[in-house]
């Protein structure tokens, strides 16, 4: 009788657990994670509850970026952004919508050590971070760029690389990193 109350209890914790979403438009794509137990970008979990999140933006206090969010250079190749993995390994993965058109492409992706599963309790740096300069970044707001980092547990599975899929364990932030014109 006790294993079955524990099982149910555990059962219970994971399915009432929060989920989390981008808070970006509907446009860079609909991502979920089924938990945000562990692996959390920052000190703390911030979930969002809805998706997409009305109005755009807004679904969360973003943190998990170390220092002062960057100002990225429009003409540089060589951008760079460092972020905090806390309470759990996973998957470090980051859409850059350089070109303004309010998709994350796949040429837009980075990874932090492609395919490896990351400890956590560091800081880790996307680096050769690209932006399109060959028009104004207002799509969002002016100067703006949208970014999506995504610390994910994919439960010994290969890193979600569609950015509006869905892996089991995560967390998924969403930021307007301010862009020199």
């Amino acid at each position: 009788m006790r294993t079955l109350l524990l099982a149910t209890l555990i059962i219970s914790a994971t399915c009432c657990a929060a989920h989390d979403y981008g808070d970006a438009p509907a446009s860079y794509g609909l991502p979920s994670t089924g938990g945000t137990q562990t692996c959390r970008l920052g000190a703390t979990n911030t979930a969002d509850t809805q998706n997409p999140v009305t109005p755009a933006w807004t679904g969360d206090v973003d943190d998990g970026i170390v220092g002062a969010p960057p100002v990225w250079d429009s003409w540089s190749f060589n951008n760079s952004l460092t972020v905090r993995l806390e309470n759990g390994g996973a998957y470090l993965l980051m859409w850059v919508d350089a070109n303004d058109n309010g998709t994350f492409e796949d040429a837009e992706r980075y990874e932090v050590n492609p395919g490896y599963f990351l400890p956590d309790n560091a800081d880790y740096t996307f680096t050769g971070i690209k932006i399109h300069a060959t028009q104004d970044f207002n799509h969002n707001a002016h100067n703006k760029v949208a970014v999506r980092i995504w610390a994910q547990d994919t439960i010994g599975g290969p890193p979600q690389r569609n950015p509006g899929g869905h892996v089991y364990i995560g967390e998924i932030e969403d930021w307007l990193i301010d862009v020199e014109p």
